[in-house]
């Protein structure tokens, strides 16, 4: 596990933000005393601990490294997949929901009903795999692909325009 002052300077880093900037936003004296906690010499008050969590963009579970009963770290593969996932619209971000749901499902051996269809999956080094996506969805995901592959072809003035 990460220490206290490891999760700042990391949440610091993924931020862009040198100490001095860091300094400033939480209202620290110096960016010696973002370094004294970074390296574990010592620990803000509780007022700069909620204005550090503001800043970096974290939670106050993260920073004290409490998650109640239950402690759950996510890799770091994990936390880039998370990242990327904030990054998508909200069609994106369900369509991506759907495609998680069905895949589960696959891994659950659950059989594909009558309301699926089916579609093959490619990823780098891992090979094809079937995947089940309930017919309803096929719509939406119908139109993203859509979307994607015009965004990836060329003007062709061949091609007849969208109505």
């Amino acid at each position: 596990m990460s220490t206290f002052g490891e999760r700042i300077r990391f949440s610091r880093e993924q931020k862009g933000l040198s100490q001095y900037e860091l300094a400033k936003m939480v209202g620290a004296h110096s960016p010696g005393v973002i370094s004294n906690w970074e390296n574990n010499v010592n620990k803000p008050d509780a007022e700069k601990i909620v204005r550090l969590c503001v800043a970096l963009g974290i939670t106050l579970s993260y920073l004290l490294d409490y998650f109640g009963e239950e402690i759950t770290e996510l890799t770091p593969a994990e936390e880039n997949l998370i990242r990327k996932y904030r990054r998508l619209g909200d069609k994106s971000q369900r369509a991506l929901d759907d495609l998680a749901d069905s895949l589960v499902s696959l891994e659950q051996d659950k059989a594909p009903s009558e309301d699926t269809f089916s579609i093959s999956v490619a990823s780098m080094g891992e090979g094809v795999e079937q995947v089940e996506i309930p017919l309803k969805k096929k719509k939406r995901l119908d139109q993203l692909l859509q979307k994607q592959s015009e965004k990836e072809m060329p003007y062709d003035p061949r091609r007849p325009k969208k109505s």
